[in-house]
């Protein structure tokens, strides 16, 4: 019996040419920051000339199967997104299954290479709305980054038989997650941000302080030195919000600086979502498992989350700028629920 290979034989019966090069080319926008480079790029990859590369791109010559599988390797393009997409049907990425982590040094290397590559796409803009108050804002202190890294190990990541456990000092101190630390923080000054905070979002952290303070009453002054770094972080957060702009612990801005645009939204929940919104191309990562995250490129979803996002806008309160009755407002309940576990943390004694 002849084999049948279903990208070149039957190409003409199941897989349209053209929304299969415009799905190509949404790709590989995505992950190159200069359109005018995608061509070359692809005629590199391939052997062939950037006019053959045109032409396939268009639909108006066919796609091998060779060249497909070469896309999918020198690119990370899905071919299963293609293949699978249907009404209803979304495919994403879930890293996990295949190279879960199990050290915080793998999480942060992922993390400032995903946020590399959002930097160097033009005009990009995060948006996220949060269940819990998303990660990048614990960078600029040590010890919370360090504490959020030690409770991800034990909740979410498996440390592998007998290896020895990194204490939350200890990865506060460890150079390299210093310095990853340090690199995160200016990417993430760089990149547009708009969010979506309810009054609720730093309950997580502030029970898992509170938790760990409780059984460890020994180490009361390391859990007094987190509660009172979430009171720094909310006074920083708040000034951000006043400036419109992301900034450094003193307020101080550069050139390069991004947006900040937050709202306050209490109605809508949701998980932590987050939306990578330029004119080259979207990308959804939804957070499973915090602080693993499904990721896909499938258009129909990234345009529905993107309208999702509108809607949200439109049924929360603006707090950047000059909106200060609201702002202050909404801060003073944070600080309040802070200072709250602030006073309990004194009374857990030996």
């Amino acid at each position: 019996m002849q084999h049948i290979n279903p990208f070149i034989d039957t190409a003409a019966q199941i897989v349209d040419p053209v929304e299969l090069g415009q799905y190509l080319t949404d790709c590989l926008r995505a992950k190159i920051a200069d359109p005018k480079a995608i061509n070359a790029a692809v005629a590199e990859a391939l052997n062939v000339s950037e006019n053959a590369v045109y032409k396939k791109l268009k639909g108006i010559n066919q796609i091998t199967s060779l060249e497909l599988i070469r896309l999918s390797q020198v690119f990370g393009i899905s071919l299963d997104l293609f293949a699978q997409r249907g009404p209803g049907r979304v495919s994403f990425e879930f890293k996990p299954l295949v190279a879960p982590y199990i050290e915080p040094l793998e999480f942060m290397r992922d993390l400032r290479d995903n946020l590399k590559a959002v930097v160097q796409i033009p005009d990009a803009r995060l948006l996220y709305a949060a269940s819990e108050l998303q990660i990048f804002h614990y960078f600029h202190f040590p010890e919370l980054t360090a504490f959020k890294l030690f409770v991800f190990r034990r909740s979410t990541w498996n440390l592998p038989p007998g290896k020895a456990e990194l204490s939350p000092a200890e990865l506060a101190a460890h150079p390299e997650i210093d310095a990853l630390r340090h690199e995160l923080i200016l990417l993430y000054d760089r990149v547009d941000s708009v969010e979506f905070w309810s009054t609720h979002f730093l309950a997580n952290t502030l029970n898992q302080i509170d938790y760990y303070a409780y059984n460890f009453p020994e180490e009361n002054a390391y859990y007094r030195l987190l509660c009172a770094q979430v009171i720094q972080m909310i006074q920083y957060q708040k000034l951000m919000a006043q400036l419109g702009r992301k900034c450094m612990l003193d307020g101080q801005t550069s050139a390069e600086s991004g947006i900040f645009d937050l709202f306050h939204n209490e109605i809508v929940h949701t998980s932590n979502t987050y939306l990578i919104d330029s004119p080259v191309g979207r990308m959804v990562y939804a957070v499973f498992d915090n602080p693993n995250a499904f990721r896909t490129t499938d258009p129909d979803f990234c345009n529905y989350t993107a309208n999702w996002f509108t809607r949200l806008s439109e049924k929360s309160v603006p707090l950047s700028l000059h909106n200060e009755g609201m702002r202050t407002r909404y801060f003073d309940v944070l600080l309040k629920r802070a200072e709250v576990l602030q006073q309990r943390l004194s009374t857990y004694t030996l």
